[in-house]
């Protein structure tokens, strides 16, 4: 797994340097960047879209392959965004970038470095361009509603301390939530709340050791799950007020 982090730490820094604030990171590389210890494996970013998401696809593949080692083995652009898969040729290891492409952002990123990883690796950080914290947890809410993924509810345990959730940004994913890849539907705040408390009540310390238990190897799980409950809890409590 270090091996795969040290690419996506030389991927991340690239992609800072290469093109600034047009990339903006979320997902779980940010929260490594805030100190998770959750292993990753991917780059998650948002790109607002200045230009046809077919021509940065392949802008994007052709700046990659001028890294040195790293060989660009996938690049899709479809309705979803843009998914590049590559190789380092020097490991063998293999990372995602997954590129939403949206119209525009509900807050203006923020800027973070990338010295937590960088130093690391032996690498020269950069200074990357991030998601809104608020911005991010509301995406995260509702990407944990649309999927059944325990790593969603760790990622807004660590999050729920930082920030409060956009209120606007959760209330357009949960205008056209997909859960399971369903059609979209529109989720009332409470009927969000609602399936969140459902979620937790599926929360077991069997499922916490099959599903956690590989990305965070050197953390003891005993009583995370009651951590969890707790955090996403108070959550559930601000989504159900709204009106």
């Amino acid at each position: 797994m270090k091996k795969r982090e040290e690419l996506l730490a030389r991927l991340m820094n690239f992609l800072a340097e290469k093109y600034k604030n047009q990339l903006v990171l979320k997902g779980g590389m940010l929260l490594r960047l805030l100190n998770s210890p959750r292993e990753t494996q991917d780059l998650d970013y948002v790109w607002v879209r200045t230009k046809k998401r077919t021509l940065f696809a392949e802008e994007l593949k052709t700046s990659l392959e001028d890294l040195d080692s790293v060989e660009v083995e996938d690049a899709l652009s479809n309705s979803r965004g843009i998914f590049i898969q590559v190789k380092d040729q020097n490991s063998n290891e293999k990372a995602k970038l997954e590129i939403n492409v949206v119209e525009l952002l509900n807050k203006p990123p923020q800027p973070m470095t990338t010295t937590v990883l960088s130093q690391a690796y032996a690498l020269k950080p950069q200074v990357v361009a991030t998601m809104d914290l608020s911005e991010a947890l509301s995406h995260k809410i509702a990407a944990a509603l649309e999927r059944d993924l325990l790593r969603d509810l760790y990622d807004l345990m660590l999050m729920e301390p930082l920030t409060p959730f956009d209120e606007k940004t959760l209330r357009q994913r949960l205008a056209r939530l997909e859960i399971g890849r369903s059609k979209p539907k529109v989720v009332s705040p409470q009927e969000a709340a609602a399936f969140l408390k459902r979620k937790l009540d599926g929360l077991t310390p069997k499922r916490m050791k099959e599903e956690l238990g590989a990305l965070l190897p050197d953390i003891p799980l005993q009583g995370m799950e009651t951590i969890i409950k707790a955090s996403v809890g108070r959550l559930i409590l601000r989504i159900e007020i709204l009106e």
